[in-house]
């Protein structure tokens, strides 16, 4: 995802050409490029002036719209924890809740084996435009479908696995362009991941929804995630569609197309049989493989103890009578959120490299461990204030550590296959761990009920 140095800028990005992203496609699609791929290397080349900062700006918002508009739908429908458990039971959260993040890795690992592929094949332009464009109408549709199935167990099922297939091929796109893009466009995509928190809770309580809710206040809250993804839609077309990222899809094609003119052995010659690794070497790719080895550490038990903690908020109870649960579930956005900015200070000591990363990923699931003690040990005193504080600076350290992990992923390469490709696999690292979370969740889950 965050394949640009900590330090490095939009221009100098450009001024280096490693916007362009050698590490897709396969020989015998690149032998026949689209001939828009090449009018648009040629219109939007790289000798032009240096764009207005008015338009950086335009661009770093859209990203942060983009990833609001996307993430939004889950967030919404997330905080409702407490109205599940009072309808249904705690279990159902916890299923709706498995499903969504459970489709992210296969979501994953088909977006890396076909998405390069008919890249290349299709042109970047036209792909990255079409796909953000299906997968946000996709959202909007489950998102008006789920007022008439709120409760049904099997439709939302089916709901959330649409909107988290939806939702996590956006993601990987739209992490996969901002690597492309600048610095700025990744903290942007980064941020708008987690603002729509912010707007979830203000309308919780101007709705007054917790453990119960009115129709009325239901039809309101689902239409506001509606409109979130429609300005998310809105956003991903305006985005794809200006200069600048035409510019640097067209040359990341282009880019492609050379590599395959100069190393046709490094890629594969099936057409049929999409490309893996792109145009690096097998010995590159096991050296980026092995340099980000820590990182992949840190952020698959930094996700894993996040993912999985929450899936029991649903079981915890309040010791003076608040939804706890949605209380913890805000408590953990809310301190994903905070820790972000952390980031752009100078790091302490004990964080400085990858491996200072992973021991630290570990050692913060003490905070874990305390959670379930709490809940699950039925003599222990109770404190909501104690839980809630657990949970805050478990996840303050959880968005603080994810961060750091991307940047410390991309700043040792320098072309932007290895930074591709070292992207790919944090970003395969990511899905799993929320993978393994959630199926373990489920499993302890069926156990408990």
């Amino acid at each position: 995802m965050c394949c640009l140095g900590p330090g490095e800028s939009e221009a100098s990005s450009s001024e280096r050409g490693e916007a362009s992203c050698g590490g897709e496609g396969t020989a015998a699609v690149v032998k026949a490029v689209p001939a828009r791929v090449a009018k648009e290397s040629y219109q939007y080349g790289y000798g032009q002036e240096e764009e207005p900062r008015r338009a950086r700006r335009v661009r770093v918002l859209l990203f942060w719209v983009c990833a609001l508009g996307y993430m939004a739908p889950w967030t919404f429908i997330g905080s409702l924890i407490a109205y599940f458990k009072t309808s249904r039971d705690a279990n159902f959260y916890v299923e709706l809740y498995a499903v969504y993040y459970a489709t992210g890795m296969p979501t994953s690992m088909l977006q890396e084996w076909y998405d390069s592929y008919w890249d290349m094949k299709l042109g970047s332009s036209w792909t990255y435009l079409v796909r953000g464009q299906l997968n946000f109408l996709a959202i909007i549709l489950a998102v008006v479908a789920v007022p008439a199935v709120l409760l049904n167990r099997v439709a939302m099922i089916a709901v959330m696995a649409v909107l988290g297939v939806s939702s996590w091929m956006l993601h990987g796109t739209a992490c996969m362009l901002a690597s492309m893009t600048s610095t700025g466009a990744i903290s942007a995509l980064q941020t708008g991941f987690r603002t729509p928190e912010i707007i979830a809770v203000l309308a919780c309580y101007y709705l007054d929804i917790g453990s119960e809710a009115s129709r009325d206040s239901l039809r309101l809250f689902f239409l506001a995630i509606a409109l979130l993804a429609v300005s998310g839609l809105v956003a991903w077309t305006s985005l794809v569609l200006s200069p600048k990222i035409r510019r640097t899809l067209a040359e990341k094609d282009r880019s492609m197309h050379d590599l395959a003119a100069r190393a046709p052995l490094l890629l594969e010659t099936d057409a049929d049989r999409p490309p893996l690794g792109g145009a690096l070497s097998l010995s590159e790719m096991e050296h980026v493989a092995q340099h980000i080895r820590p990182c992949r550490v840190a952020l698959f038990w930094t996700m894993f103890g996040s993912i999985f903690t929450a899936a029991f908020f649903a079981y915890a109870t309040s010791s003076s009578g608040v939804d706890i649960e949605q209380v913890l579930y805000f408590t953990r956005l809310f301190g994903d959120l905070l820790g972000r900015p952390f980031t752009s200070l100078p790091r302490p000591f004990f964080l400085k490299t990858g491996h200072h990363l992973a021991v630290f990923a570990i050692a913060r699931l003490l905070f874990s461990l305390v959670y379930f003690l709490y809940v699950f040990l039925p003599n222990l005193p109770r404190s909501d204030v104690f839980v809630v504080a657990d949970i805050a600076v478990f996840s303050l350290t959880s968005g603080y550590v994810g961060i750091i992990s991307y940047e410390y992923a991309a700043r040792d390469f320098k072309t932007a296959a290895a930074k591709t490709y070292a992207a790919t696999l944090m970003n395969t690292t990511f899905q799993l761990s929320m993978f393994l979370a959630v199926a373990l969740g489920i499993l302890i889950s069926e156990l408990i009920s």
